[in-house]
């Protein structure tokens, strides 16, 4: 329940980061893109949260980090994603 609370408030954020489906991805696929990617720490969690189905602002509070620095990070991951794809 709290999953789909988080997501409606985040309806702020832009809509690619909403649209962020990582957790659709096989374990060999997030190895090799972590493998690959080049991520900062927090880049990295932020994307093992997301791989595990975790909303942004869900990643926010366990990152402790705001909503902007989330949507810098996806923006950041997505790209180094796009670039080992």
């Amino acid at each position: 329940m709290a999953e789909k609370a988080d997501r409606a408030e985040g309806a702020d954020l832009g809509e690619r980061e909403r649209d962020m489906v990582l957790y659709e991805l096989t374990r060999p696929e997030i190895n090799r893109i972590i493998e690959t990617a080049n991520f900062t720490d927090d880049e990295k969690r932020f994307f093992l949260l997301r791989a595990a189905d975790k909303s942004v602002i869900a990643a926010c509070r366990e990152m402790s980090i705001s909503e902007r620095t989330a949507s810098r990070l996806s923006a950041r991951v997505k790209k180094k994603i796009i670039k080992v794809l």
